[in-house]
């Protein structure tokens, strides 16, 4: 058995199945910009605020460096937010410069009510699949989700140190 050849075949399906699914993953924000849109989010806003609701509670440098959002950029969303009453800063106790950033109670219930509604979107889309599919694709992807959540918790525990 060559398991070079099988090595390359493997970065061969690897590589098929990232460009799917980021091309799926491009494909539901297309499906979603509308929703947004009609209530005022931007795309960059409603990323940060799904980023605080699924990781919770950082600090603003945490934020950009793992988002690849300059400190500026990061700043100018936040204010946006904190005017909307959707984040809470909180400075810290022994370090004033230090800011956390979380999601106030209309942050979480505005997520909320945007996954569901951009959720009904995507399953109004799904209806023509066979239903055998999603078995198998549910169980996947529930592996892919804990895999790469993570591997954000990871590279947040090396930004902190």
């Amino acid at each position: 058995m060559n398991h070079s050849n099988e090595g390359s075949q493997d970065g061969s399906k690897i590589s098929e199945f990232t460009k799917s699914l980021r091309t799926l993953l491009q494909e539901i924000m297309f499906l979603q910009m509308g929703s947004l849109r009609t209530r005022g989010i931007t795309i960059p806003k409603f990323f940060l605020m799904k980023f605080l609701y699924y990781h919770g509670r950082r600090k603003t440098s945490e934020i950009s460096e793992l988002l690849g959002i300059s400190l500026p950029a990061v700043s100018e969303i936040l204010n946006s937010m904190e005017n909307e009453n959707l984040i809470i800063r909180t400075h810290d106790e022994n370090d004033r410069r230090i800011v956390a950033i979380e999601l106030s109670h209309e942050g979480k219930a505005l997520v909320n009510s945007l996954e569901k509604h951009n959720q009904g979107l995507i399953e109004e889309a799904l209806n023509s699949m066979p239903v055998e599919n999603f078995e198998i694709a549910v169980d996947f992807l529930g592996k892919l989700t804990g895999i790469l959540h993570n591997s954000v918790e990871s590279k947040i525990k090396k930004s902190g140190e």
